[in-house]
């Protein structure tokens, strides 16, 4: 399908657990998430979240973010419901630090695509998370996490690391 596409921009945000099942082994989802990198059409642009896996080589230019200080485009600070990039704090509206990282690739495509910082600043605040996808809620004086739309290793670290920024500092 990403050959019929010949897309201009791609984003892979995380080669993880979440496509075992299909693709048997976290070096096949590697080589099956970049494929969409692969077959870019020249000049394009790759945004990748940085992780070991070798990058392809193409006549796209690949760059990587995250909040690890390899990546090209590093998250510098983060808190719930914000995130720093570059020195300039973004207000977000999806919970977590994978919440963040998404925000992050999402930035970076509406910067190549000529969007304003203030149009992306208004997204990104008012930006919700889909059906099942960490959708928090009060029920009857408990805080209940929806995240049951395809859980796997990395998306329960993540909702587990979200709930402990959901408890307040006093208990």
């Amino acid at each position: 399908l990403a050959a019929v596409l010949q897309p201009d921009i791609a984003i892979v945000t995380l080669v993880g657990h979440g496509h075992l099942e299909g693709l048997g082994s976290l070096d096949e989802v590697a080589r099956e998430k970049y494929d969409l990198l692969r077959v870019l059409k020249p000049g394009g642009r790759g945004f990748v979240r940085h992780q070991t896996w070798a990058l392809p080589q193409n006549e796209a230019f690949i760059e990587t973010f995250g909040p690890e200080l390899q990546a090209d485009h590093v998250m510098t600070a983060r808190g719930p419901g914000w995130m720093e990039v570059s020195g300039v704090r973004w207000e977000i509206g999806l919970p977590g630090a994978h919440g963040a990282v998404n925000s992050l690739a999402a930035i970076l495509c509406a910067r190549l695509m000529g969007i304003e910082d203030a149009v992306i600043a208004d997204g990104l605040a008012s930006s919700q998370a889909s059906p099942h996808r960490m959708q928090i809620r009060a029920i009857g004086g408990l805080t209940v996490i929806d995240d049951t739309w395809n859980a796997n290793p990395e998306s329960m670290v993540s909702t587990l690391e979200t709930m402990a920024e959901l408890v307040p500092a006093d208990g």
